[in-house]
């Protein structure tokens, strides 16, 4: 094993790396990793020509680790800042032992010393290292995860069939679960707003950040240029953007929602919700067009994390199922320890602070 050595990432760099990441990470081609750089860096409004991009760990034959820094425009404390958001934290299994992998994630820390650095996709292990380094866990935001079955049978299918379960039983446990859900579903007599998949967030997303930005002292920052390189900025991880609008066409609320692939079936999975709080069936207006959008669209299944607040009660009172959802699962650190915990009190975090959905 030669001797490995760290180095900052730099636009020279992106298809090296990219080739270790599909290497490293069995997963994804090298064209899917490069536009995954481009996004969290060259699209990204928040970043600026002094951001160190990340850092990287080589030996004489090329990469061998990697930790990469997003920066994420947040609102905290009522302030907007730019916080660092960890990324793929990958060493190759010969240099895990020693200093080298480790250097990589403390260079992480001491660029973030005056802001907060903060990771969703840290691994068990990667966890306790950072627990040693005095990382917190946020609060859970969301105890329970609705979910709809647009399509029943694949569901039952992907997770019964492979404990034995006969197909042809699958198909009456399919249709049983029609009948159930429908009977819950139906609200007959509930008004709905006009509700739209958006191509592209416009003006009305800036409007209305500038009405809400209010409600919380610490969220992600929801300008129309923020929406924007979230949602549509990458090629291969492109989101779907829905906005609710009144009866004078003023947009009220908006939800973001994420393709995935769960088993062996699609889902379409809620990253954000966001409203105004002017109307009381805006919730409820999103969720049916999203689980109509789920029906026509091929996607087997949506899922909704009852993040608190609006979206919660209106989860709660829409006759979805719902599960038990897991703990919080961000870490973050705060690298001035002088300020006050952020994230202690009137604080909305959903997914879409973090990398999963970049």
């Amino acid at each position: 094993m030669s001797e490995s050595q760290s180095s900052e990432v730099g636009p020279g760099d992106y298809q090296d790396l990219a080739l270790y990441l599909s290497r490293a990470w069995q997963a994804g081609s090298v064209s899917y990793w490069n536009d995954r750089l481009v996004t969290w860096w060259d699209r990204n409004p928040a970043c600026r020509e002094t951001w160190v991009r990340g850092y990287l760990l080589r030996n004489d034959s090329g990469i061998v680790g990697f930790i990469g820094n997003i920066p994420y425009l947040m609102q905290i404390d009522h302030r907007e800042a730019v916080v660092v958001v960890s990324t793929s934290w990958i060493i190759d299994p010969e240099y895990r032992t020693g200093s080298g992998g480790l250097d990589l994630l403390l260079k992480q820390v001491e660029f973030a010393q005056s802001t907060i650095l903060l990771t969703d996709t840290a691994s068990k292990n990667t966890a306790r290292i950072m627990d040693r380094l005095r990382f917190s866990r946020l609060p859970a935001q969301s105890d329970r995860q609705s979910f709809f079955l647009a399509n029943p049978n694949d569901v039952l299918a992907a997770r019964l069939v492979p404990k034995g379960v006969p197909r042809f039983c699958i198909s009456g446990l399919g249709l049983l679960y029609r009948v159930i859900q429908g009977v819950r579903l139906f609200k007959p007599g509930r008004p709905k707003l006009e509700t739209q998949t958006l191509s592209l967030a416009g003006s009305e997303f800036d409007e209305l950040w500038a009405r809400t930005r209010g409600r919380y002292a610490t969220t992600a920052v929801r300008t129309k240029a923020q929406v924007n390189w979230y949602c549509f900025s990458s090629e291969s991880l492109r989101k779907v953007l829905l906005g609710a609008y009144d009866s004078s066409h003023q947009l009220v609320g908006y939800m973001i929602l994420a393709p995935r692939v769960s088993y062996s079936y699609r889902i379409l999975e809620c990253l954000d919700y966001w409203e105004d709080g002017s109307q009381l069936n805006c919730a409820a207006s999103l969720v049916d067009y999203a689980r109509r959008l789920c029906g026509s669209h091929g996607f087997a299944a949506l899922q909704l994390n009852q993040i608190k607040g609006p979206l919660e009660d209106a989860l709660q009172d829409s006759g979805l199922f719902w599960r038990q959802a897991g703990g919080g699962h961000v870490l973050y650190l705060c690298g001035d320890e002088d300020l006050c915990d952020p994230f202690t009190e009137n604080c909305f975090m959903s997914e879409v602070v973090g990398d999963r959905g970049l």
